[in-house]
This record gives C-alpha cells, structure tokens and sequence, in this order.
C-alpha cells in the first residue's frame, strides 16, 4: 500500500477534521480568525490527525467514536500548529511551507497570541472527553515539548552537541506528540492497554524516523520542496545529526569550516560550499542509517499487530517514512 492509498483511505474523515479545525480557528478577534485562516490555508501533511484516525481502528468504539476521533484529530493538530507558530518566533523564520510565517505577516506580537489561541483551543477540544488518562498524557507530552524546545535553544551554534543529547531533543520535540496521536486515538476507541503500548513504541520509533530524515532533508533538499532555503538549521545554529556527524567524523578542513559556521563567521556562497563539504563527508549517508534503524524497530513492533487489518495503514507510513523526500 503505498502512502497515496492511506490518504485516500482516510479521505472523508481527514475531510471532517479540516471542517473542526476551520470551525475552531474562529474567533471573536477578526485578527486571530485571520491568522488561522493563514494557518490553515497552509495545509501540511497532517501526519498526527491521521495517526489519530488509524488508531481508532484498533478498537471496537463503533460509529459513536467517529466523531470523538476527528475531534482529537483537530485537537493534536492544532497543538502541531502551536508549536510551529512559536518556534518560527524563537528561529526568527519568515517562511514556512513556501509561504509567509505568521510572525512575518503580522509580527511576533501577533504570532505569540495566535500560538495561544491555537493551544486554548486544543485543550479545550480535549477536556471534553473527561478522560483523566488522557489529561495526564497530554500534560507530560506539552510538558517534554517546552523541555526539548529550551534544550534546543541551550544548544544552539553549540560544537559539541552530542548524539544522546539530539535523540532526547528529538523524542521531546517531535516523537512524543506523534506517540500521544496514536494513545489519543486508540483509547477513544477502547482499544486494549497491550495493543495501545505497541502502537505507542511504533509511533515512539516513527516519530525518530521522522524527525531524523526531516533534519537530513534541511541538508539535502532543494527550496523548493523544502518551502524554505536548504540548510536552515544550520543557519539557525541549530545542530543536528548530519553536523554532529561532521563535527566528529568529518574531514579535519569540513570541519574547521562547520565549526566557523556555527561561530557566525560564513558568507552565504561559504556556507553552500560547505553544505556540499558536509555531503562529502559521509555525514548524510550515516544519518539515513539511523534514520533506517528506526524504521526497522517500527516495523518489527507492527509484527506484533499483524492481526489487526489497520496495521497495514502504519506500515504504509513507515515506509513512505523510510523514503520521505519531502
């Protein structure tokens, strides 16, 4: 099944989750209506609304858990969203997705009310369900998302960052959200506590997949896939596996330029020239293997699922993971 199919599969209920987040994203302030419209005009893949929706297929919650599941859907979404509105405020971004950030068509005023107004209005989509395990899971996910965010910043234009410290940054930043995705979706549906804990160690697994390759792509990928310029992070001083993998393993004149890099002390032609340096290296090679062990634990845990005809969906994800290029 290719990734495609998936989308298809899910078409009407991802179709409804687009209706709850246009619905949600009103507001009595014209402004912040605006500013989610903007948003939401943006589209994306919408990866955690849809591991929410494959969830629920692992439990018997009937017809009276469709319209809960696209609730949660909307609401995971637009905790993403919140996320993404305040990091392009701490990175300084004006582009996303090829098109303006919301600190850059308004200003960071603006962005960080809306960044709120998004939260609000998730917690607010969750709360309904009165489900104190959820309440808990959510408060530790938010709670490890702000840790990640303020160890990334603590990092920042850092040579010495090492590879355990990126995996806890990563878990915190990117994997926890898309683990409570399936948590969230799987016990609105009733689904068994064994079966809910594999697909939480498959999304763990995904999610770090995910976020690896996503870190490779800001290093191989062109402006226009990336919808912004290539190698941003490393602008940005922010150091990920393909620089860690420089920095200790890379050529001795690679990296003496990456680590002027990080000290600011680059023009724009040097920092392309050292993209290509860093390419040379052997450093994007070594990180799609990493990216690829990941993978194959996610895919070893679905082994465990294989009874469960949704299972295909998840397998279908990671593969498109597997050989993301965008």
């Amino acid at each position: 099944m290719r990734i495609v199919e998936v989308y298809d599969a899910f078409q009407d209920d991802l179709g409804a989750v687009e209706d709850r987040l246009e619905l949600l994203l009103r507001s009595e302030s014209p402004l912040l209506t605006e500013a989610g419209r903007h948003l939401l005009d943006a589209g994306g893949k919408r990866l955690r609304p849809l591991l929410v929706l494959i969830a629920g297929r692992f439990g018997d919650g009937g017809a009276e858990a469709a319209e809960a599941l696209v609730r949660a859907a909307a609401a995971v979404e637009l905790i993403h969203m919140a996320t993404l509105v305040h990091d392009d405020i701490v990175d300084r971004s004006d582009l996303r997705r090829g098109r303006e950030t919301v600190r850059a068509r308004w200003d960071d005023q603006v962005a960080v009310y809306a960044g709120d107004f998004l939260l609000a209005r998730a917690l607010s989509e969750l709360a309904a369900f009165s489900d104190p395990a959820v309440d808990r899971a959510l408060a530790r996910t938010v709670h490890e998302m702000s840790r990640g965010e303020v160890e990334q910043q603590g990092d920042l234009f850092r040579p010495d960052v090492t590879m355990l410290r990126y995996f806890r940054r990563i878990r915190r930043k990117t994997a926890l959200l898309i683990e409570f995705s399936v948590f969230l979706g799987a016990r609105i549906a009733g689904t068994p506590e064994a079966v809910v804990g594999r697909l939480r160690r498959y999304a763990f697994y995904a999610g770090m997949a995910f976020q690896v390759t996503d870190d490779l792509l800001d290093f191989t990928g062109t402006p226009e896939v990336l919808g912004k310029p290539s190698g941003s992070d490393l602008a940005q001083g922010n150091v990920t596996l393909p620089a860690i993998f420089t920095l200790s393993e890379g050529d001795p004149a690679v990296r003496s330029a990456l680590r002027a890099a990080l000290e600011g002390r680059k023009t724009e032609a040097e920092r392309a020239a050292l993209l290509e340096g860093i390419g040379r290296s052997g450093a994007f090679e070594r990180t799609h293997a990493v990216a690829e062990r990941f993978v194959c634990r996610a895919k070893a845990v679905l082994k465990g699922l294989s009874a469960y005809p949704a299972a295909r969906y998840l397998e279908a994800l990671v593969a498109f993971i597997e050989k993301r290029t965008f």
